[in-house]
């Protein structure tokens, strides 16, 4: 119910009586409680989410993998939370090992193109980021690369890279 109030306090008042519940009164959270929390959470979209609601989002999921579901219904949220992921502005999504992997897994072949026959075309262009350079970048700094990447496109062409802060949104 908190979260129905849409607002950065309550959403933060959310987040700690949940940790509270789990901590302090030992009160594992249902499949209904991480549905609610979820879709209360993503239905606004990446808009305005900050870190804290990363975090929280991630927490909550993370739980949810611990419960039993319906056939399917738990990598339907997992998907949900990706799609958010990818087009959130907060880029914590890059530091925490359970979100990282979960922008890392291969996605289900989709009914329709098997049924079409069609294949998957990833043209690399990401309208808000979070193209695949950015996870070899991070994984360039987990094996401990602290030299900068260099898109391919650009070192073939003997270019450097250059972030010039313009972002469409």
């Amino acid at each position: 119910a908190l979260l129905q109030l849409n607002s950065r306090a309550a959403t933060k008042r959310a987040n700690t009586l949940y940790d509270e519940m789990k901590q302090k009164w030992w009160i594992s959270p249902d499949t209904v409680l991480v549905d609610t929390i979820l879709t209360a959470m993503i239905s606004g979209g990446p808009v305005g989410l900050e870190d804290d609601d990363v975090k929280f989002i991630l927490t909550v999921l993370r739980d949810g993998a611990r419960l039993e579901w319906e056939e399917g219904q738990y990598e339907k949220r997992k998907r949900a939370v990706r799609a958010i992921l990818m087009a959130c502005s907060s880029d914590m999504w890059k530091r925490d090992e359970f979100a990282f992997n979960l922008m890392r897994e291969k996605q289900p072949e989709d009914p329709l193109f098997t049924k079409k026959g069609w294949n998957t075309i990833d043209s690399g262009f990401r309208l808000w980021g979070s193209g695949d350079g950015d996870m070899d970048q991070l994984q360039q700094r987990l094996d401990g690369d602290d030299r900068p990447s260099v898109d391919s496109f650009l070192a073939s062409k003997g270019w450097n890279d250059i972030d010039s802060g313009f972002r469409l949104l």
